[in-house]
């Protein structure tokens, strides 16, 4: 789960920390958090580098993982306009990726099944 944990009100910042506490209660080890809006298409990118990189190597951990996710973010060629083709804006800037949290276990991961 992707999570905006950051709000400006109390009352709905204890909501989603009350939500976030429900999926641990439901089972779930770790959680992909961000502390403040974050730009789409970065985030985007961010989750769906991570969740490759956790298929692509089983041993490697979470917390490995997104650093080394956020480090692709920053090394990358940033937005590219489909239209044009050509570079909008890099992601190295930490807007883009500094946001992220892991919570949780930021372990190795378990593949279940078999």
């Amino acid at each position: 789960m992707v999570s905006n944990v950051a709000r400006r009100h109390r009352p709905h910042r204890a909501r989603t920390l009350t939500l976030l506490q429900a999926f641990f209660y439901a089972g779930a080890r770790a959680l992909l958090v961000s502390n403040w809006p974050v730009e789409t298409t970065s985030a985007r990118a961010l989750t769906t580098g991570l969740f490759k990189k956790q298929v692509a190597d089983t041993k490697l951990s979470r917390a490995e993982a997104l650093r080394q996710t956020i480090l692709d973010l920053i090394d990358g060629p940033g937005y590219i306009e489909p239209q044009s083709g050509k570079v909008v804006f890099s992601y190295a800037h930490p807007i883009f990726w500094a946001p992220f949290s892991l919570v949780g276990e930021g372990g190795h991961t378990t593949v279940q099944g078999n």
